[in-house]
């Protein structure tokens, strides 16, 4: 007799959330954008160089007075 096993398999399908950000009048200069977010996580996705990181600490470590922070400096749950 034939033996049959029961395989339980989750799929993460369908579409995602996204977002599109479109910024206008800065063609000259460089920019830092961001954004922020609330959420316990303490993992940057972002890889920046040490000299960069010098540039933008001060904002790495903003939080404002309801917890938001910048998600790409300060870190997110998930990646963004």
């Amino acid at each position: 007799m034939p033996a049959f096993f029961m395989i339980v398999a989750n799929a993460d399908v369908g579409p995602k959330p996204s977002l599109d950000i479109i910024v206008r009048g800065i063609d000259t200069d460089k920019y830092w954008l961001d954004l922020l977010v609330i959420d316990d996580a303490n993992y940057s996705w972002l890889e920046i160089t040490e000299e960069e990181m010098d540039k933008v600490s001060k904002l790495a470590e903003y939080r404002d007075e309801e917890g938001f922070h910048p998600a790409l400096l300060g870190g997110t749950k998930v990646p963004l």
